[in-house]
């Protein structure tokens, strides 16, 4: 029988998962499938502010450096309640 290969995750990869494992289960919680603590939460969402960088705001013009116009577009439905 072959011997197996053992793999080796880097660091990178390790952290990717536990931020992955800590989303999980932030999102189990605000869905209200899974009971949290205040305190869990906000353990949680420290945790992830250590593995996942922080996000930076960027200006996005055209290829002539002139800005974009966004145009947003908003439906509004009424639904009659039973």
């Amino acid at each position: 029988m072959a011997a197996r290969k053992k793999i080796r995750q880097d660091e990178g990869t390790r952290a990717k998962i536990q931020a992955t494992l800590i989303i999980n289960r932030l999102q189990r919680a605000f869905q209200g499938k899974l009971e949290l603590t205040d305190g869990q939460i906000r353990i949680g969402l420290g945790l992830l502010r250590k593995t996942l960088p922080d996000l930076q705001s960027m200006a996005v013009t055209s290829p002539d450096g002139s800005d974009l116009a966004v145009k947003h577009t908003v439906t509004i439905e009424y639904v009659k309640p039973k």
